[in-house]
């Protein structure tokens, strides 16, 4: 099935990463990657993109007998509708965020006025298209393919729905009122004990039929479908990067001046500023403001946030953010303005939580990715049948009766 669709979405991502280099290096769109307005290479750009879509289709139309599919679609409570939303979102997705992009050119060349849209234009039209594709990722390899019964639907999405409604139901008992982070969460626990609801069947069925124990099990069953059970993994990792997403909801910024012993308190961290420096290493001079940051009256880093004034460029300082990260929440402080005379500094705290989730989730991903890409010999270990018991038979020609072997031999 969708063959045709297949090798369509092929040649359009490939016309996009084309098109996208058209946008910066043309200067079609504001960029600093761009080499200023250049209409001898955006005809070349266009040419090129042109032709890469007249051939890539001719050849489509060409081998279009080849390509059509063997099967139709019998319901749209299957496996492969699911499939198939997922591809229909993505591919909005995608032109949406083009046509964001473009709109400042469109908007120009159209009305004569340069109209621009920012981060939260994206944020908000595309909370809920995320939100959808995660719903998606859970409820895909829930669903049968070809057809799913009502029997078969009861049977797979109970625990997933049940754990999704707790932890709903606990969030809103904690205090969580975030509606989109809420969303987010809960259907984060419905994709991850999909997963868990997955292997653990899995893995029981193969346990019983080997006689091993779960781990080993668990392992075979990655290896006989590693595709299969990968792209589980990277599902997985999907769910860490939303939960890092949900984590923005949260986010606490503040910015004020303060005063050598003053303390500025954002969420439940509290950060005293001690004392400002300033260093040279012959190369450029840094003033450095040493600020400690404390959680419950407990110590949890000492950040140094600076401003760099290198030789001969001291007219373009860099800002040397200070970070502490951990699994819960990032900590980003800045030194925004100071004066060396009175010690007076200005500091800008942002606390970023579950931030590191998002690059663990991209960890998890590559290891999912990894593990369905293995060749089969890695597994071999795990994946070779377990050892059947001796047959009483006797191999030929020692099967036969004692009588038989007696009368052939005499």
């Amino acid at each position: 099935m969708l063959k045709v669709w297949n090798v369509t979405l092929v040649i359009v991502t490939f016309f996009l990463t084309i098109f996208g280099t058209f946008m910066t290096r043309s200067g079609v769109v504001q960029s600093v990657h761009a080499f200023g307005e250049d209409r001898a290479l955006a005809w070349m750009f266009t040419i090129f993109m042109v032709a890469i879509l007249a051939a890539s289709f001719a050849l489509v139309i060409y081998r279009l007998p080849l390509l059509q599919a063997r099967h139709e679609l019998d319901s749209w409570v299957s496996r492969e509708a699911a499939f198939l939303a997922n591809n229909w979102i993505l591919l909005f997705s995608a032109f949406f965020v083009l046509f964001a992009t473009m709109f400042p050119t469109l908007s120009e060349a159209v009305m004569g006025e340069r109209l621009t849209v920012g981060p939260p234009f994206f944020d908000k039209w595309m909370l809920p298209i995320g939100l959808a594709l995660l719903f998606l990722t859970g409820i895909g390899p829930l669903l049968a393919w070809r057809k799913s019964t009502v029997s078969n639907l009861r049977y797979q999405f109970q625990w997933p729905v049940l754990v999704s409604v707790a932890t709903a139901g606990g969030l809103y008992a904690l205090g969580v009122r975030v509606w989109s982070a809420g969303l987010c969460f809960a259907l984060c626990a419905f994709v991850a004990m999909t997963i868990v609801q997955e292997f653990w069947r899995g893995a029981r069925v193969r346990k019983g039929s080997t006689g091993t124990d779960v781990i080993t099990a668990m392992i075979g069953l990655v290896a006989r479908s590693r595709r299969r059970y990968g792209g589980y993994i990277v599902h997985l990792g999907i769910v860490l990067i939303f939960l890092g997403f949900a984590g923005n909801a949260f986010k606490q910024s503040q910015e004020q001046l303060l005063k050598p012993g003053e303390s500025l308190k954002v969420g439940g961290l509290s950060m005293r500023y001690d004392s400002l420096a300033v260093t040279d290493d012959g190369q450029k001079q840094m003033i450095t403001g040493k600020v400690t940051v404390f959680k419950d009256g407990q110590l949890v880093a000492n950040m140094e946030p600076a401003r760099w004034f290198f030789r001969k460029h001291e007219d373009q300082p860099t800002t040397e953010v200070a970070i502490h990260r951990t699994l819960a929440e990032d900590v980003y402080i800045v030194l925004a303005g100071y004066d060396m005379q009175t010690q007076a500094a200005t500091f800008q705290v942002h606390v970023n939580p579950l931030v590191d989730w998002i690059w663990l989730g991209f960890g998890v991903m590559a290891f999912g990715t990894g593990i369905a890409l293995l060749p089969e010999s890695a597994f071999a270990f795990a994946a070779r049948a377990p050892p059947q018991p001796k047959s009483l038979s006797m191999s030929w020609p020692n099967w036969r009766p004692a009588r038989a072997r007696r009368s052939s031999t005499g």
